[in-house]
């Protein structure tokens, strides 16, 4: 099959019928989690990454064109940066204004939550067109149809799923769309249109996720496919060398707004895994090196240059330029930090589960059960189809080797890392797509097979293709209503946000939500992965959140600190240190928990209501409200903590007497637990004890039943105390009647 042969065929009608019908398909399938995360609260977001991008959004509408660059709620008390570019929260937020969502933060939300299922649907589009103009309409078909199917990708872009994932898949294949539309052999053509668009989208793409970036080299590699010996290109491959160049200055122009303004403080103004100088600075670089190079390419084409004199001049510029880069220490430290980001040689990274290469599970054991859940059947058939895209890039022009390029290096980024799915599912589809055209062409020529029966081939590929991964698919998306792992987590997440909504209505208002000038008076500290939603939904700061060690390394450590030390003093002396009022602890954490490590401090707030082992409970902290437990579990989902002064109870008995103060607590949900707390007296019997419960109705329904028990146990002495939650908070001395 032969370049002009498909191209003389075009986008045949049957092959615009795919293109609508996948993306139709797509986005109704994306919306099958609307029904199922639709709560009285507005819908439920699927991932903790979105409800701070709904945050960015909201905020974004309030201040626009401004979107919130420096947030005191996250790294608190000292506030940072988010590590994301604007760009995406900036279009929503737009987007919301223009459609007169702007005083309606509910009709916002709703609005963001669409966004993820039309990028999704629309990145159906470029997929299945390439496909089309590649191999034929039956391509066309199967790519729609995988696509809109794919686990994949339908994770990524799944109601509510506001994330630059989804927008980034959009930008590589319409970029891979706009390639194959300019990859003509006609050099007559002089369109410019697909030159400027592969620079916008590269620009675009860049401002909503640093990690595109990626995509430069790729296009590197593919306009370069013109100089490899034997290319039935045609001419001195200069000009798509040349196009390359221009379209990185464009995309330097578009990015360059936001890159200008970030201000990265921990990892400088030269990082690459947050936008900031360093993309525009490489994409002009790497022009300005391609200029260079095509005119070296275009004397080596004139003067019959031999090949090898032309690759020692390149190597020699491309090694000199690489040595003055890393000559500069800034941009040396920036590609150390892309490395570790990459390879998880972090420790905030080594815990992304999205972060995990493909076939390992968060225990590092090798896994293949994720790989099936994840991309269906193409993955099994991704060997094949990297064998047929070889073979057209052997044989056919710079766009089949331009496929070759991105399909081999995508895939291999998700083997690394299970986060590049977004883009390396949809091009799997494509790639196994494609093969199995071409291996039902080659057999059906050979074979002198009819058009049915070549039909009826393909309709069985891609019955066998299609059913796994879409099975799984609606398994994943309906999980909510089932009683599996998958529906559990839904499960706990809704009872997170109930007692996020509690923490926001409760407790006192801090300053500072939507105007980042004003330092809010306390922080909360929970588990770093449901911080956005603590943010988000409870309107408090947290000390850490779901971006880990890069918004602040010790303000990572501390939150791993305080949960696993088994010395209560550290843990009250860095919920002090960071003005912490608030502490959310969380089952999921402490279910798995060995013997040997159950006497940390996460399971003696979370499993012992509180309390040493089979010892005094500690007096700083109080339990406020519980979730609802989980089937089978001894303990709830998430509980939510207040340090406080606790009031002080003092008194006198006979001396060197044990003296306990006691109470029976009843929590949010009518469960009780005792508690109790000791102390001995004095040599005059004086003795003074801290009690954090009250036993009156406060602002949280967990409390005391009846009054607080004061007694001497050995004197059989007692007496009852009353104490309110205005004593305890504010750690007011109480006077107990003598127990003597």
């Amino acid at each position: 099959m032969t370049a002009n042969s498909e191209e003389s065929r075009g986008i045949a009608g049957t092959s615009r019928l795919a293109l609508l019908i996948g993306s139709a398909l797509a986005f109704a399938v994306r919306m099958i989690p609307w029904r199922l995360t639709d709560t009285p609260n507005g819908p439920m977001l699927p991932d903790g990454d979105a409800y701070y991008h709904l945050r960015r959004v909201l905020d974004g509408i309030r201040h626009f064109p401004h979107i919130l660059d420096f947030d005191r709620y996250m790294n608190f008390p000292v506030g940072a940066p988010p590590i994301w570019p604007p760009m995406l929260d900036r279009a929503v937020a737009a987007l919301a204004l223009v459609t007169g969502g702007s005083g309606d933060d509910a009709a916002a939300t709703r609005l963001a939550c669409l966004v993820p299922p039309v990028l999704g649907a629309l990145a159906v589009l470029p997929t299945a067109w390439v496909a089309a103009r590649l191999a034929g309409p039956a391509a066309a078909w199967i790519t729609a149809l995988g696509v809109a199917l794919l686990p994949a990708h339908v994770a990524y872009s799944r109601f509510g799923f506001l994330d630059h994932h989804v927008a980034y898949s959009l930008v590589g294949m319409s970029l891979l769309a706009l390639l194959a539309s300019s990859g003509r052999n006609e050099l007559s053509s002089r369109r410019w249109w697909p030159c400027v668009g592969v620079g916008a989208l590269l620009g675009l793409g860049v401002a909503c996720w640093p990690g595109a970036i990626l995509f430069a080299p790729l296009l590197v590699l593919g306009a370069m496919t013109s100089w490899l010996p034997g290319s039935r290109d045609g001419g001195d491959g200069v000009r798509p060398v040349g196009e390359t160049a221009v379209s990185f200055v464009i995309a330097a122009v578009v990015m360059w707004p936001d890159a200008a303004t970030s201000h990265w403080s921990r990892r400088g103004e030269w990082t690459i895994t947050t936008l900031s100088h360093l993309q525009p600075v490489l994409l002009c670089g790497g022009a300005a090196l391609l200029g260079l190079l095509g005119m070296l390419r275009s004397m080596a084409h004139r003067r019959q240059w031999r090949p090898w004199r032309s690759m020692v001049s390149i190597s020699a510029i491309l090694l000199s330029l690489a040595a003055a880069a890393f000559a500069t220490p800034s941009i040396r430290a920036a590609w150390e930090a892309a490395r570790r980001w990459l390879t998880k040689d972090e420790d905030f990274q080594s815990r992304v589960l999205e972060s995990l290469p493909l076939v390992l599970d968060h225990r590092g054991a090798w896994t293949l059960e994720f790989v099936g859940a994840f991309l269906g059947s193409w993955f099994w058939l991704a060997p094949l189809a990297w064998i047929a895209l070889t073979l057209r890039a052997w044989h056919g022009t710079r766009m089949d080797r331009t496929l070759w390029i991105w399909f081999t290096a995508l895939s291999i980024l998700l083997v690394l890392q299970r986060r590049f799915g977004d883009l390396a599912g949809p091009l799997l589809v494509l790639g196994g797509a494609v093969a199995v055209s071409d291996m039902v062409l080659a057999f059906g020529d050979r074979l002198r097979a009819s058009i049915r029966v070549r039909a009826g081939i393909l309709v069985l590929f891609a019955t066998a293709l299609l059913l796994p991964g879409s099975l799984q698919t609606l398994r994943s998306l309906r999980s909510s209503d089932d009683p599996t792992a998958q529906g559990q987590v839904f499960a706990e997440r809704r009872e997170l946000l109930s007692l996020m909504r509690a923490l926001r209505e409760r407790s006192p208002e801090t300053s500072g939500f939507h105007d980042s000038t004003q330092q809010p008076e306390y922080g909360v500290l929970g588990p770093w992965d449901v911080g956005h939603i603590i943010t988000a939904v409870g309107r408090r700061p947290v000390v850490s959140n779901n971006f880990g060690d890069d918004i602040g390394q010790e303000s990572f450590h501390d939150t791993i600190e305080f949960f696993r030390t088994e010395d209560p003093a550290v843990a009250l002396e860095i919920a002090t240190r960071r003005e912490v009022r608030y502490v959310v602890s969380s089952l999921f954490y402490v279910r798995a928990l060995t013997e040997d490590k159950r006497r940390r401090f996460q399971f003696r707030l979370h499993y012992a209501d509180g309390r040493e082992p089979k010892g005094p409970f500690f007096t700083d902290w109080r339990l406020l409200a519980e979730t609802r437990f989980p089937e089978k579990e001894p303990a709830a989902a998430f509980k939510l903590w207040e340090r406080v002064p606790a009031a002080r109870l003092r008194g006198r008995t006979f001396p060197d007497q044990p003296v306990v103060a006691q109470a029976r607590i009843r929590t949010n949900l009518g469960r009780t637990f005792p508690f109790a707390t000791t102390t001995v007296s004095d040599g005059a019997g004086a003795y003074e004890l801290r009690m954090p419960y009250c036993n009156e109705a406060g602002t949280w329904e967990t409390g005391a039943v009846g009054a607080i028990q004061v007694r001497a146990p050995r004197l059989g002495l007692m007496t009852d105390l009353d104490v309110t939650e205005s004593e305890v908070l504010a750690g007011s001395v109480l006077e107990v009647p003598e127990l003597e």
